[in-house]
């Protein structure tokens, strides 16, 4: 087996060790060493990333039998490598697993919340709790817990205990681990068996915050960041928030209330603007009656316009309006529903084809004998339906 160096060093990125034996993998060949300081991606925390041999290090894992390889394009040219770990990657993977095991065990001593998964990502990382219903003050407390926890700088250490007497120690999570078990302990409040990397002192993990939670099934998916990854995500904000405030000419405290009434503004002029549009729409009515009306005495007005679903309806049903002797059928293209209609001088049956053509299409609908719709269609699917129907109205008498 690997010896692991992270194991006695979580700061240490740069070993020298003797290949072992390569293997043939999918992307290149697993190289298996004496040891490493290459962290694999197992336990929720990602894998570390850097060079051995003077080759990118593409993948670093554990085999079926547990042992830790590294994935290479080629094999090493000499039986003895030179490895080198991202050191800026590793000290962050250190502060979101330490920060992990803070925030776990906070919302335990406030609300007994037990963590039942964890996953550290390139961006974020998440806790899944035990529970479907954690609400903003619960998050809020548990991290001015965790916080506290870090700012006060506790010793972070690490200790081997054989599995039979971990009951003893007061882990957060009883483990199922055979043998010798590896215990991570934050000075006076969290004690967790784990195989990861973390910080010697709480201190180092910097401030932790919570970016959002997420419910799912019966648990709540809690998405957080610790250290530097905190830092950048203020820095990011803070920037957004500047150039919001230089658009709004106002302050950033004073922005909610400025967005709201500029909000409020846009919708009544969306208001305004939509009756206007439809107004408009209404407006050539009689002239697309004369213009679509054949030999026959009957208009078949067959529309698509680039309109909201309830511009669309307001013209089929203005084209209905009176004794006209006229078939509507009218499509709003972006939200793939077409309306259909006729005059009650006719005797065509809009829900019975509405009802003929929904099965056929996939689509969603229903109405009168005089008006009816579908909906729920991409736009090449409400396309061709609206095809069908002119070609439906061309053969109707009425």
């Amino acid at each position: 087996m690997t010896e692991r160096l992270y194991y006695q060093d979580a700061t240490r990125c740069e070993f020298e060790a003797d290949v072992l034996r390569c293997e043939p993998a999918a992307g290149g060949v697993r190289v298996y060493l004496d040891q490493t300081a290459f962290y694999p991606g197992t336990g929720g925390q990602t894998a570390d990333t850097g060079t051995l041999a003077g080759q990118p290090v593409i993948e670093v894992g554990e085999d079926d039998a547990g042992d830790i390889y590294h994935l290479l394009a080629h094999p090493p040219a000499a039986t003895r490598v030179r490895g080198l770990v991202d050191a800026d990657r590793r000290f962050d993977h250190m502060q979101q697993h330490t920060g992990q095991h803070i925030l776990s065990e906070a919302f335990v001593r406030l609300y007994q919340l037990g963590t039942v998964g964890f996953h550290m990502s390139q961006d974020v990382s998440t806790i899944d709790l035990a529970t479907d219903r954690l609400d903003d003050r619960q998050v809020a407390e548990a991290l001015r817990l965790a916080n506290a926890v870090v700012w006060e700088d506790r010793p972070v250490d690490i200790s081997y205990h054989d599995a039979a007497e971990t009951g003893a120690l007061g882990l957060r999570k009883p483990t199922r681990r055979e043998g010798e078990v590896r215990v991570i302990g934050v000075a006076d409040f969290d004690r967790s068996a784990c195989g990861g990397t973390h910080v010697a002192r709480t201190g180092q993990v910097g401030v932790i915050t919570v970016v959002r939670t997420e419910r799912f099934g019966d648990k709540t998916r809690v998405y957080f960041l610790c250290g530097g990854r905190a830092l950048r995500a203020f820095q990011d904000n803070q920037a957004i928030l500047s150039a919001l405030s230089a658009m709004a000419t106002t302050g950033i405290p004073e922005l909610p209330a400025k967005l709201d009434k500029l909000l409020q503004t846009v919708k009544a002029v969306e208001r305004e603007n939509g009756k206007l549009r439809a107004e408009l729409q209404a407006e050539r009515a009689p002239a697309l009656r004369e213009q679509h009306r054949g030999a026959d005495g009957i208009s078949r007005v067959i529309l698509t316009l680039d309109e909201p679903a309830d511009i669309a309806r307001s013209l089929c049903q203005k084209l209905i309006a009176g004794d006209h002797r006229t078939l509507a059928a009218v499509l709003s293209a972006p939200s793939g529903t077409v309306f259909v209609g006729r005059t009650s001088d006719l005797t065509a049956d809009m829900q019975a084809l509405v009802t003929e053509l929904r099965a056929a299409f996939g689509a969603k609908g229903g109405g009168r004998p005089d008006f009816a719709q579908l909906g729920g269609l991409s736009r090449e699917t409400a396309a061709a339906l609206l095809d069908q129907i002119g070609s439906r109205y061309r053969s109707c008498s009425g």
